[in-house]
């Protein structure tokens, strides 16, 4: 059997990607019954939070940010907060910084079962295009977009992440003049979504 605080936790990811949100708190005040640490709720709370109509994101950030000054900062909070803050679009310098610096802490798993190290610089890379190292930056969003397209076939909790870092990718292509390979990144980008 599937230990119930990770279900729950599963559960309320692909409910909060659903849109589902309310069916997604449940899980998440279930997976909470369960013994699941503050950490891990305060991620999918954020990620809830941000679908909310008014300041979603701003919430979302205080969430991570209550998580953090409550239980220090931690790779997983860094890297969540770098990953909001870029898939917002909003101030995409600050999202490089925290970006960095959990690339730089000590090693987590994350929650889609990946190294948090990779994820941030692969997150850290998608930054860098659109802050003036776009050549260094898509080097580095290459190399992991290829490291984890052959993981997500069996590793569907890495699909959402890898789908975003496509997006990006395919959205530079396509407004640098290489439409063939901003098509095939966003095809395979908008498969993963």
């Amino acid at each position: 059997h599937c230990p119930g605080n990770v279900y729950h936790l599963r559960r309320a990811e692909i409910l909060i990607e659903a849109g589902m949100l309310r069916s997604a708190e449940r899980e998440l005040q279930l997976a909470e019954a369960c013994g699941t640490s503050q950490e891990k709720l305060s991620v999918l709370k954020s990620r809830l939070l941000r679908f909310e109509e008014e300041n979603g994101l701003s919430r979302a950030q205080e969430e991570l940010q209550l998580a953090a000054n409550k239980n220090g900062e931690t790779a997983l909070l860094c890297l969540e907060q770098g990953l909001l803050l870029l898939e917002a679009r909003k101030d995409l310098w600050s999202a490089k910084r925290i970006l960095k610096r959990a690339s730089e802490m000590p090693e987590e798993i994350h929650m889609s079962g990946e190294r948090t190290s990779l994820l941030a610089r692969a997150a850290c890379g998608a930054t860098r295009l659109w802050t003036g190292e776009a050549e260094d930056g898509l080097l580095e969003l290459s190399s992991a977009i290829n490291r984890l397209l052959p993981i997500a076939g069996s590793l569907d909790t890495i699909r959402p992440i890898l789908a975003l870092l496509l997006l990006e990718r395919s959205h530079y292509l396509a407004t640098h003049k290489e439409p063939e390979a901003a098509a095939k990144d966003l095809r395979i980008g908008l498969t993963l979504c």
